[in-house]
């Protein structure tokens, strides 16, 4: 089995290159370095490690020496009270918050040295989104597409293509807020 499992698809990309039928294509493109490749039988993979992950913000401790495995395969997800760590960890594991200690790993990759390289290869669907207001539907899609390295001219191939999927190209040009 050379395919990555369906629990994890989040964390691989799906480029024009290399196409799994059950993995809808993203607009990031992947380095070879990050194709799935099977390590062989008995070979623990492990998707995501945290090693004493901690996270202060002043006196306020969010996270306190977390160590954390999330194998091949696995499912996982965080439940907690308000003020547990759950978005903090999503942030320091996404890039968007450098921990204040500790290590983070992504397919073996190291996401605190190299956060860029990293954030293609993971999905995060927030609870609370919202798109910049003066920005256009089709500036939007290109700013996330600049975000994932995207070369311009795929982005811009993919963005008409996206824009056609959801019938919007009499709007695409409009302000969100509009």
């Amino acid at each position: 089995d050379t395919a990555p499992p369906r629990a994890c698809a989040g964390l691989y990309h799906n480029s024009p290159r290399r196409r799994d039928p059950g993995i809808r294509p993203s607009v990031a493109f992947v380095p070879p370095s990050f194709i799935w490749t099977n390590p062989g039988p008995g070979v623990m993979v492990l998707a995501l490690e945290t090693r004493q992950l901690r996270k202060s913000y002043g006196d306020t401790v969010a996270l306190r020496g977390l160590d954390l495995q999330v194998r091949r395969g696995e499912v996982f997800g965080f439940l907690g009270a308000n003020g547990a760590g759950k978005t903090t960890f999503t942030k320091c594991v996404t890039g968007f918050v450098r921990p204040t200690s500790g290590s983070i790993s992504i397919l073996g990759h190291d996401a605190v040295a190299d956060p860029v390289s990293i954030a293609p290869h993971v999905g995060l669907v927030p609870d609370q989104y919202e798109f910049y207001g003066n920005l256009s539907g089709r500036q939007h899609l290109d700013f996330y597409g600049r975000l994932q390295g995207m070369p311009k001219e795929e982005r811009q191939s993919r963005i008409e293509e996206v824009l056609s999927l959801v019938r919007m190209h009499e709007r695409a040009d409009s302000r969100v807020k509009t």
